[in-house]
């Protein structure tokens, strides 16, 4: 199983238009390895990062997902960033794709 790396602010540009219509389709996070993810920590250091591990298979990941969603609308404009490590096998991109559409 090779981990996914999923880099956006719980994808909020793609998924955040709370009740408005979506002008575009949603598009993958950026996958990264664990030199990218290294990268990224170092890049945040002293920022607020909050990471998240969760798979599509996961009841409380799915719970907890909205919550994420709101964490990240409400301070991500004063900093925060939100990181998900994806724990699915390498072949279920479209079963991730539908879990970050649906949460």
């Amino acid at each position: 199983m090779r981990i996914q790396i999923g880099v956006a602010a719980l994808l909020l540009a793609a998924f955040s238009a709370a009740g408005a219509p979506q002008a575009k389709a949603p598009t993958d996070p950026k996958v990264i390895d664990a030199p990218g993810y290294q990268k990224l920590v170092q890049q945040h250091r002293g920022k607020p990062l909050l990471i998240t591990f969760w798979a599509t298979w996961c009841e409380p990941c799915r719970d907890e997902y909205p919550m994420l969603n709101e964490l990240a609308k409400q301070y991500g404009p004063q900093g925060l960033q939100v990181v998900g490590v994806n724990f699915d096998d390498e072949g279920d991109l479209i079963l991730s794709r539908l879990f970050i559409a649906r949460y």
